[in-house]
């Protein structure tokens, strides 16, 4: 009996893991695994090239491009989203004079969807 308890988490956690295999990791390593080879869309028959498609790649000055957009954009809207709200996290840590105006301008979206709830 002990033991078929200490088995029931791992049943609930079971179709969620399934899902998740199905969805995420099986289509990754697939994806890995087509890389290694000269596959086509349209076309059934592939060989396996090996690392070819990466070293062509490095060679690509789209790719370099690519890389370097993406990285830029990457810091460019992750950086303002994660500074702006710690300064103003540690403004009004410190106690700024407009302490409560903002606490209550920050937590009045919170508010408002409660009461519009209540209300309806």
């Amino acid at each position: 009996m002990r033991r078929r308890g200490a088995l029931t988490p791992y049943l609930f956690l079971l179709p969620g893991l399934l899902l998740f295999g199905v969805f995420r990791l099986y289509p990754l390593l697939d994806g890995l695994r087509l890389s290694f080879t000269n596959a086509r869309l349209g076309r059934p028959q592939y060989a396996w090239v090996g690392l070819a498609n990466y070293e062509r790649l490095l060679d690509d000055t789209r790719f370099h491009a690519s890389l370097w957009n993406t990285a830029f954009y990457t810091l460019a809207s992750t950086l303002p989203i994660l500074a702006i709200p710690l300064a103003l996290a540690l403004a009004l840590h410190r106690g700024v004079r407009l302490t409560t105006l903002l606490r209550g301008a920050f937590f009045f979206p919170f508010t408002l969807s409660v009461v519009a709830v209540g209300l309806t």
